[in-house]
């Protein structure tokens, strides 16, 4: 009879370590599947309505900024079009590239941005949550080890007292090999850890790394980041 309590004791042991292993994944979908619920009952939502929707179904920081990141990847898509002409810009040497129609209110009235629209909408929707949040340039790197000369833009923000980032535009979809846009949901760019994100997010302020030894560029070019 001991041994069997034992084993059982053990069973449940094991139970509570696999439900603590899954929990994450779960309580961050049941934060999605509010904000999904929300965007088709209010496709149109202005910003103040969003903002409020999330202050009061949400109360920890990390968790209105996980509804903010679902909201934004769910609801705008990437602007292809305006990649294209910012890329020939870059292509003619044309200094003063001016990324228009990013600022937050025309990305919600278009429902599409590039990386800059897309981290302009998470700062400006964390400042109404009291959440401090910044956009950050830099470069990346493509799975197939290309570092495209046009910088790239994503958050970094201060959540529960921890310095964390997110990459809402790499979260919402991708180009595919004819360059046009799948609209595709992801986790993997909520709150990775530094030593992750590091290894194809490089930014030009070694701060914002958020590792205690940053890394140089050429650590990042030679995929040497150990």
């Amino acid at each position: 009879m001991k041994y069997i309590l034992l084993y059982v004791f053990i069973l449940y042991l094991c139970s509570l370590s696999l439900n603590a292993q899954v929990t994450k994944a779960d309580y961050y979908n049941i934060i999605d599947n509010k904000v999904f619920t929300f965007s088709k009952q209010k496709p149109e939502a202005p910003f103040d309505t969003i903002t409020t929707f999330v202050n009061t179904n949400f109360i920890t920081q990390e968790d209105r900024a996980r509804a903010y990141y679902t909201w934004i990847a769910l609801n705008i898509s990437y602007d292809v079009e305006h990649l294209n002409e910012l890329n020939l810009m870059q292509i003619f040497s044309i200094n003063n590239i001016i990324s228009t129609g990013q600022k937050s209110l025309d990305v919600l009235k278009s429902k599409k941005a590039v990386c800059e629209g897309y981290s302009n909408l998470m700062v400006d929707f964390c400042k109404a949550s009291s959440i401090p949040c910044f956009l950050v340039c830099g470069y990346v790197k493509t799975p197939e080890g290309n570092i495209p000369a046009m910088l790239h833009a994503w958050n970094v923000l201060r959540v529960d007292s921890s310095w964390v980032m997110l990459d809402i535009t790499w979260s919402s979809g991708y180009l595919n090999q004819e360059n046009k846009y799948v609209k595709r949901f992801s986790n993997k760019y909520f709150i990775p850890k530094p030593k992750v994100f590091i290894k194809d997010h490089f930014p030009l302020d070694p701060l914002w790394q958020l590792l205690k030894y940053p890394f140089t560029k050429k650590n990042f070019e030679n995929d040497s980041l150990t």
